[in-house]
């Protein structure tokens, strides 16, 4: 059984799964957070050769962590910015 299938499976039975469950930092009971729970502050590390955008971790402005290959921004900002990706480049403006 493939991890998706698991965890799809875990879903459907209301069993919990590490891709899912909250860490410490946001009051669950795993070391790091899952796919949906990973604290930007606490608990975000920039994966090589992987640029990513991700939310839930609330913030005035957008952030960004950058290593020398791998960018990352946390955009969850209250709908107030917006991210735009244009040949290959990212960038973020305040819209309200």
């Amino acid at each position: 059984m493939t991890t998706l299938m698991i965890l799809l499976q875990d879903v459907r039975n209301g069993k919990i799964n590490p891709w899912l469950d909250a860490g410490f930092a946001r009051g669950g009971l795993q070391v790091v957070g899952g796919i949906i729970w990973l604290d930007w502050h606490d608990e975000f590390d920039p994966v090589p050769h992987l640029d990513q955008i991700v939310g839930h971790t609330q913030l005035n402005i957008p952030e960004e962590k950058t290593t020398l290959d791998s960018r990352n921004y946390c955009m969850d900002t209250g709908n107030k910015h917006i991210g735009i990706l244009e040949d290959g480049v990212f960038t973020w403006k305040k819209i309200l």
